[in-house]
């Protein structure tokens, strides 16, 4: 009797806490879910912030490249537009005389060496008499060829030259706005010493400082 008395008491504290466990689970499934509303969803309004120079390189090198110095004088380094303009009329002053040159030798070479030339004949020797000097076919072919050569490189040399303009009037306007600090500072010492072998030696240091 007892026996039983605790089966059954058992069997019920069982079905109870099984029961009361399903009906926990019932209940939370039926509870509503809380979403996030529309209005809590803050769209993000972070910008990227883009940082534009206030110089622009670009610029620069645009006006250098169309009217050479122009960029120098938007850069403020009105100093440069006489050199770099000099460097133009030297340049010049060059191509026009070894081209000039080079006429002098060419001219009398050609007007005698065409027809054999284009008749794949052996040019024949002769004398010319160029600036009151007596020179020989092959002294005014050698002449000829090294006012051509020297000519050429003139050209490139000019080239080089407006390039250089280019870049320096880019150079210049990256660095516009660069803050030269009056914290930094560079010393330049002579240097005396001596090796263990007692032989003195002198040189140069260098100290950059940053306050």
């Amino acid at each position: 009797m007892i026996k039983a008395f605790k089966s059954s008491l058992i069997t019920f504290i069982l079905i109870s806490i099984i029961g009361y466990q399903s009906f926990a689970q019932l209940s939370t499934a039926n509870q509503p879910v809380n979403l996030p509303s529309k209005d809590s969803i803050q769209p993000d309004t972070t910008t990227s912030v883009v940082l534009k120079r206030a110089h622009s390189p670009r610029k620069a090198w645009y006006l250098s490249a169309v009217v050479p110095g122009a960029g120098q004088v938007f850069n403020h380094k009105y100093w440069k537009v006489p050199i770099i303009y000099g460097g133009f009329a030297y340049g010049f002053y060059v191509y026009y005389t070894l081209n000039s040159y080079y006429k002098t030798y060419n001219n009398p070479y050609t007007n005698y060496a065409t027809y054999y030339i284009n008749n794949n004949l052996s040019i024949p020797e002769k004398q010319f008499v160029i600036k009151g000097i007596s020179l020989s076919l092959a002294q005014v072919k050698e002449q000829k060829d090294y006012y051509r050569k020297n000519r050429d490189l003139s050209i490139i040399l000019i080239s080089a030259w407006y390039v250089l303009n280019v870049v320096d009037a880019c150079v210049d306007a990256y660095f516009f706005d660069y803050d030269m600090s009056d914290k930094l500072s560079v010393n330049i010492k002579p240097l005396f010493n001596y090796s263990n072998s007692k032989d003195f030696y002198s040189g140069l240091t260098l100290r950059i400082h940053a306050k």
